[in-house]
């Protein structure tokens, strides 16, 4: 390939090259106002590149003379001396792109061995010198301290035996789904933040039976859910500008939790929560991967799990509740989670196979709405089958291998008590629900044109097609058993089974024949009748029998002009 050509500079291939091209580049002042199209004039396509530098005798990689060489690496400093980045008892913030800071500037100050540069009042610590440098602002002798309320509430809402007791049942039935601690980091009722003992309480107390104590003592003395939501609400809202990484466990904890009332399931606050702690995690620096960041083992695999627990829940909270979600691909650069995040007790009981499941599907949901339900998206595809199906057919491929795979081998072995892979295999029939509700929505603004073959077919293959996915929901449903009914059910979960229902009705009421009406009709029957004889045993069923009941309460032939029995 021949080097670029630049316009008014000669391909210079000489011991001559570099200076004679430049003085015979055009006066700089001939160009003072130039726009878009005299710059592409002057700066050569980026195809080819590499060989017009050698064409000026630079040889790529290597630096220009007088060029100030790049930041050195990282420090040699043993990884135990250096700072934590999520020190609970400071306060470091991620230095932003396009912030009063430019990392790309910091990233040459001279730092020290322990790669932080001293200010009077604030320090700056560097963890990362590559192409996208990474920095930390720790203001001076800032302590966090405890952001919830005094410590002696907490024990006057929650004996420390009883505390103990629950965070040995949140260890015992929570990591599969919550993955936010590390085997070794397990906290204490006595020594850690309140808020995040608060959460630990909150989430583990459904479990009290299995405990023998607790089974009895919180039959007479249950915990007080209100206050302890309180107390971690608290916290978050007094930690905004002191964000820690002990407040966003106890945020993630808290967006998982049970809803206050299964019957009115508070999706705009948990909402409003998931925001808080997704700028929360940006400015923890979360969003970034620190696989390579110089700090201690244990750390990168927290920041990761926490970072990929996060993405996860701010999906599934954005579905459930209609919203966007706010963490976007773009920005996102933490690979996904591998073995390598566990430790090998973690790896032998599921945890690891249960995370990485988690991490695949809050994939493909993102690709979901990127894809499909961003409004643009949505309004530009309303009314093309062709392109909905283009657009669906890569995602749906990727959905059911990850059925096949990560869904599949998070459901082999599981203990025979509880079974933890139930809100895995919920979240795949729930995101294959969702793309069937996009695919079938061109349709549904369409006249179909007999006449048109092609779009005859496509619309009854997808219709059979969204009706073999709603069977196997159904028959999810029907077959739940006691050990998979036990065991901890996200708060999204609430909405999900909504999603089986409203694709049951929609299907019924759109059926093209007579046929596809009553076999709709049947499984729409299925449908209540599996809801309704699980939910006096998993009570956040109740939300989606509410969901359904109402339509019939009030009459299809009143809503829709249609009569369905």
């Amino acid at each position: 390939m021949s080097p670029p050509t630049f316009q008014g500079v000669p391909q210079a291939v000489d011991d001559r090259s570099l200076n004679e091209a430049v003085d015979s580049w055009p006066a700089m002042e001939q160009h003072s106002c130039m726009d878009l199209e005299d710059l592409s004039n002057i700066v050569p396509s980026w195809e080819g590149w590499d060989t017009g530098l050698q064409s000026f005798g630079v040889v790529p990689g290597t630096h220009i003379v007088g060029a100030k060489s790049s930041p050195a690496s990282a420090s040699t400093v043993p990884i135990s001396s250096r700072p934590q980045v999520g020190d609970e008892k400071v306060v470091r913030q991620l230095c932003g792109l396009t912030g009063d800071m430019d990392p790309y500037l910091v990233r040459h100050y001279r730092f020290d061995e322990a790669n932080t540069m001293l200010f009077k009042k604030l320090a700056i610590y560097s963890v990362s010198v590559g192409t996208l440098p990474v920095q930390f602002v720790q203001p001076e002798e800032q302590d966090v301290g405890d952001l919830a309320p005094d410590r002696t509430e907490l024990d006057g809402l929650i004996t420390l035996k009883v505390g103990e007791n629950l965070i040995d049942l949140f260890f015992r039935f929570l990591p599969p789904a919550l993955p936010v601690f590390l085997s070794n980091q397990r906290p204490s009722a006595s020594k850690d933040p309140v808020h995040l003992l608060a959460a630990i309480y909150l989430v583990a107390q459904p479990f009290s039976r299995y405990d023998e104590y607790l089974c009895i003592q919180t039959v007479y003395d249950s915990p007080p859910i209100g206050r302890l939501w309180d107390t971690v609400i608290a916290a978050l809202h007094g930690g905004t500008s002191k964000p820690s990484i002990s407040l966003l466990q106890a945020a993630l904890i808290l967006l998982s939790s049970p809803p206050k009332d299964n019957l009115v399931p508070e999706d705009q606050e948990r909402y409003m929560i998931s925001g808080l702690a997704a700028a929360m995690a940006q400015s923890l620096g979360l969003w970034h991967d620190a696989r390579e960041w110089p700090i201690a083992a244990d750390e990168k695999r927290l920041r990761r799990r926490l970072s990929w627990c996060l993405r996860y829940q701010d999906q599934w909270i954005a579905f459930v509740a209609g919203r966007s979600p706010h963490i976007r691909d773009a920005d996102w650069l933490v690979q996904e989670l591998s073995e390598n995040d566990f430790c090998a007790v973690e790896i032998t009981q599921g945890i690891a196979r249960s995370a990485i499941a988690m991490t695949k599907l809050a994939v493909i949901m993102g690709s979901v709405y990127d894809t499909l339900f961003t409004l643009k998206s949505a309004q530009s595809l309303s009314t093309d089958f062709r392109g909905t199906l283009r657009a669906a057919q890569p995602i749906m491929e990727t959905l059911n291998l990850c059925y096949s795979g990560e869904i599949s081998a998070a459901n082999d072995g599981h203990d025979l008590e509880v079974d933890q892979a139930g809100h895995l295999l919920l979240a795949f029939h729930s995101v294959r629900t969702l793309l069937f509700r996009a695919i079938l929505r061109p349709f549904h603004n369409l006249v179909i044109n007999e006449n048109d073959t092609a779009e005859s077919e496509a619309c009854q293959y997808v219709r059979a097609a969204a009706r073999a996915s709603l069977v196997s929901f159904i028959d999810f449903t029907a077959t739940l058993t006691a050990a998979r009914i036990r065991a901890f059910w996200p708060f999204w979960s609430t909405g999900s089974w909504a999603l089986m229902c409203n694709l049951s009705l929609l299907l019924t009421l759109t059926a093209t024949s007579e046929a596809d009406k009553e076999e709709c009709r049947l499984e729409l029957k299925r449908a209540r009748r599996s809801l309704t004889l699980h939910s006096s045993s998993l009570p956040l069923l109740n939300f989606a029998c509410l969901r359904i009941d109402a339509v019939f309460w009030k009459g299809t032939n009143d809503l829709f002009g249609v009569e369905i029995t």
